[in-house]
């Protein structure tokens, strides 16, 4: 758990850094005449504000799993048994004639 409090740190060291840069630039907008130099300066205060909303958002989820138990390993393979007529009738599975199995199966040795 402790790395995961570093790296939780880490990313708000790196926001804290964000925010100096987005007064800096605020600062340098108030001052700026020229509507190029304005434009520049809003678009990388939107760049620097959608960093920060990124790194909070990877703060807020330190730790926690990306998907819950049930998301990541129930599939569709885990749910075909429960439910195989379903399947069946859906065109999802086909049944197999077991005059097409019985080759197959009679001429392994045993």
């Amino acid at each position: 758990m402790g790395s995961q409090e570093e790296r939780a740190r880490e990313v708000r060291a790196q926001i804290g850094i964000i925010e100096r840069k987005s007064a800096q630039l605020m600062e340098r907008l108030v001052e700026a005449d020229s509507p190029a130099l304005i434009a520049a300066y809003e678009n990388r205060i939107m760049a620097l504000e959608e960093q920060k909303a990124a790194l909070s958002e990877r703060v807020r989820n330190c730790g926690r799993p990306l998907k819950s138990f049930d998301e990541t390993f129930r599939t569709a393979a885990l749910a075909f048994p429960f439910e195989p007529l379903a399947e069946i009738e859906s065109g999802g599975l086909k049944m197999v004639e077991p005059r097409g199995v019985e080759p197959l199966t009679s001429t392994m040795p045993l």
